[in-house]
């Protein structure tokens, strides 16, 4: 069955995406391309801290939610983008920003320092994160409730109206996982996350249209890149800074298929493996 959403769902939809795309607009002002060079902060640096605190996600914090972790990352941005940071303070902020993410998004779920303060191996005291949370409350103030490429997916699966709802439960997992793969990307800070959540769903449209091997009538094949529905939905045109940022975002998922899924395939038989078959873990 379709999955179409009513009229109050729409009104309610549009009038929630103003409002997110306008904090959006807010939380990119500040953005700053010197952000890590001016601190003599390379980006690998970067890089290690990101994937650190998906580490400690996976071992400490099972259950939070993966866009908590982004929130956190574009906690530490934001505060980077704004004030000054020392190459031994970056890690502090990173733990700093999962705390206030899980404040601010998370409320439920318990926060524990000493916990923290264990995954960088007592490098900081308690204290020391509690004070540099509240830099980072005084620093961003009402920048706090950015959005995330999340957000933004949550409403613009509505503009999917040709796909089923087994569709947009698959695309929206894809869509995790692909979001998931450029976290600790740099290069993608420069692009707000609404824009950065169309340049996944186009991608997507086009693995679909483009490597979708599961019959030859099947009716991806034939669907527009963009529609118009999508426009309205997102107000984004089909543009060359989409395509180029959907590229980018093909070239990291390319380089996984290249090095991890041969892999995979070697060590597991009979694996059925089509674009439209394979089932994304939830990472939502």
């Amino acid at each position: 069955m379709d999955l179409i959403p009513d009229f109050d769902q729409c009104c309610d939809s549009l009038q929630t995406l103003t409002l997110e795309l306008g904090l959006d607009a807010e939380y990119m002002q500040a953005y700053n391309h010197q952000f890590l060079s001016r601190f003599y902060l390379a980006p690998d640096t970067r890089d290690y801290v990101i994937q650190w605190m998906i580490l400690v996600k996976i071992l400490w914090w099972k259950g939070i939610p993966t866009r908590i972790l982004h929130a956190a990352v574009g906690l530490m941005d934001l505060y980077t983008w704004l004030r000054p940071i020392t190459r031994q303070d970056y890690q502090l902020l990173a733990l700093a920003a999962i705390t206030m993410s899980i404040r601010t998004r998370s409320p439920n779920i318990q926060i524990n320092h000493f916990d923290l303060c264990t995954t960088a191996n007592h490098v900081y005291t308690q204290g020391q994160i509690l004070r540099m949370e509240e830099m980072l409350r005084e620093c961003i103030g009402r920048r706090i409730n950015f959005p995330t490429p999340h957000r933004f997916l949550d409403l613009y699966l509505f503009g999917l109206t040709e796909f089923t709802a087994s569709m947009l439960e698959w695309s929206r997992k894809a869509c995790n996982y692909i979001f998931e793969l450029g976290l600790c990307q740099d290069y993608l800070c420069r692009y707000s996350a609404s824009l950065r959540c169309c340049a996944v769903l186009y991608l997507i449209r086009q693995i679909l249209r483009l490597r979708c091997d599961c019959s030859p009538e099947c009716p991806h094949h034939f669907m527009p890149a963009w529609t118009t529905t999508l426009v309205r939905f997102t107000g984004h045109r089909e543009t060359m800074n989409l395509k180029r940022l959907a590229k980018f975002y093909g070239q990291i998922l390319l380089s996984i298929e290249e090095e991890v899924i041969p892999h995979y395939l070697a060590h597991h038989t009979n694996v059925q493996y089509t674009v439209c078959q394979v089932q994304l873990s939830d990472s939502s």
